[in-house]
């Protein structure tokens, strides 16, 4: 069972990383990533068009450079979080080593 939550772990890792090396320079931020950032210089909470919480992300990101890596970097974050929280809720419902693998 450690030898599988290890897998998984090494799985969300990779899961991280694969858009940062798949992604080509060329491609610039897409329209709403740059929404996103200027609503990080006047942030308010009553915006209809997104949730709150992606400002708060927004701004976190153009305090660390906003270039390309800290834009893309949330969604690579809770995309692997996600992944690896789904492969533990299989685990815990009782699915063997397989049946973590079948979410990926």
């Amino acid at each position: 069972m450690k030898n599988i939550r290890l897998v998984i772990i090494i799985l969300a890792i990779i899961k991280f990383l694969l858009p940062f090396l798949l992604q080509n320079a060329a491609y610039q931020p897409h329209r709403d990533e740059y929404l996103y950032l200027d609503q990080a210089g006047h942030m308010d909470w009553g915006f209809l068009e997104n949730p709150p919480m992606i400002t708060a992300m927004a701004w976190i990101s153009k305090l660390l450079g906003g270039n390309i890596v800290w834009i893309k970097i949330w969604p690579s974050l809770f995309g692997a979080f996600t992944f690896y929280l789904t492969a533990e809720l299989a685990l815990a419902f009782g699915g063997k080593s397989f049946s973590g693998f079948i979410i990926f």
